[in-house]
């Protein structure tokens, strides 16, 4: 009997292995998440990265949240995601949130 094959994040089983032996090699590109959600910490900063929450684009404890999204902050942030190459910054080649809303590179 087989049984499936599940991943996460959802990678054509054939380049399983590349995905875990070759970290360089970017699976998704053209991050999207900065234009339809954000993460708000404990203390009310707001940002768009989980793994990288360095760059606070604003804090819920000072403005609302409408005016933080679309603030000055967040659209340079945009911005420099824009323009980066393959719409993602380097240290995102693995992160969550581009396996799950990227737009998947042509093998994977």
């Amino acid at each position: 009997m087989k049984h499936p094959i599940i991943t996460v994040p959802v990678i054509t089983p054939k380049v399983i292995g590349k995905y875990y032996n070759e970290l360089d090699v970017a699976v998704r590109d053209h991050c999207k998440v900065p234009w339809f959600m954000v993460n708000i910490d404990y203390n009310g900063d707001v940002h768009f990265c989980a793994d990288h929450p360095d760059f606070i684009v604003g804090n819920i404890r000072e403005k609302g949240i409408f005016e933080i999204y679309n603030g000055d902050r967040a659209k340079k942030f945009r911005n420099a995601l824009r323009t980066s190459p393959d719409g993602i910054f380097p240290g995102c080649k693995r992160c969550y949130q581009i396996m799950l809303c990227g737009k998947r590179k042509k093998g994977f």
